[in-house]
């Protein structure tokens, strides 16, 4: 057992992660502590452009050295994984092939509340990790070309789509 010095509780030695200098072996700071102090650094740098700009050149030199692009990436198959989803969803493709003239501020993305051809056009903005809790929350119905909650609700007006995805952010769009 041992005592972590940020919340001070009294935890099993499993609760910690090791560490060879410690006396115990083990970090004064308990797994779910060193997890939060972690991920609020992380949110106050990515706000930083320069830190941002050299995250992704280090992510892509560990890309290339590791030849993961040789061991992961087929681009036949992505290729056919595209191709079979435009098959599958033709009105996605006929909207994102409609809505290209138009151009997403910078540091944001499309999300296309309906797939309808008189939507095309009427998008909102996102920042990309918005846009993947956006679609972690809503259904595509493939008879509607709209959304739905999880619990069923169709979102049919672009209001409705930003009132219910907005719950999920800590934040207002």
């Amino acid at each position: 057992m041992k005592k972590c010095f940020k919340c001070e509780e009294i935890k099993p030695l499993s609760e910690f992660y090791r560490c060879h200098t410690m006396r115990d072996g083990h970090f004064n700071k308990c797994k779910k502590c060193s997890a939060v102090q972690s991920k609020e650094y992380y949110n106050k740098r990515k706000l930083d452009k320069e830190w941002v700009r050299k995250e992704r050149l280090r992510h892509n030199e560990k890309y290339k050295r590791l030849k993961y692009r040789n061991k992961w990436h087929d681009k036949e198959k992505a290729m056919k994984a595209v191709n079979l989803n435009n098959e599958r969803f033709p009105e996605k493709y006929n909207a994102r092939n409609g809505s290209k003239i138009i151009k997403s501020p910078e540091g944001m993305v499309k999300h296309h509340w309906s797939y309808k051809s008189e939507h095309y056009k009427d998008l909102i903005f996102l920042t990309p990790d918005n846009h993947v809790i956006a679609h972690r929350n809503i259904i595509y119905d493939n008879e509607r070309y709209q959304y739905r909650t999880t619990d069923g609700i169709l979102l049919d007006t672009k209001i409705s789509h930003l009132e219910y995805i907005e719950k999920f952010y800590n934040h207002k769009i």
